[in-house]
C-alpha cells in the first residue's frame, strides 16, 4: 500500500577507497541536512565493481550522481542542479 509520499532517491555510484566518492558522499549528506526535515532523499551507495555492466560503464567517472535515471554530476557534487531535480516543499 502506498502512502502517497514517494522519498526521492540519489543513487551514487561510487569506487572503493575513492577519496572523491568519500568527499561527494559526506558533501551530499550535508546537502541533505541543509534542506531541512521534510525535503530529504535516501541515498544509495553502489560498488561499481559489484556488477560487470557498473564497472564498464562507470569504470573512469566515479563519483557519479543519479536521479531518476539521469546522471546529473561526476566527480564533484552539483548542488544547484540537485536542487532543480530534487523537489523541496
Amino acid at each position: 500500500m502506498k502512502t502517497g509520499i514517494e522519498i526521492p532517491l540519489v543513487q551514487v555510484f561510487v569506487r572503493h577507497d575513492c577519496h572523491l566518492c568519500d568527499s561527494l558522499l559526506d558533501e551530499l549528506r550535508a546537502f541533505r541536512c541543509r534542506r531541512g526535515t521534510g525535503s530529504g532523499f535516501e541515498i544509495e551507495v553502489l560498488e561499481i565493481e559489484d556488477r560487470e555492466d557498473w564497472l564498464a560503464h562507470y569504470r573512469e567517472h566515479v563519483p557519479v550522481v543519479v536521479v531518476n535515471g539521469e546522471e546529473i554530476c561526476h566527480y564533484f557534487l552539483d548542488p544547484d542542479e540537485l536542487e532543480k531535480i530534487l523537489p523541496c516543499p
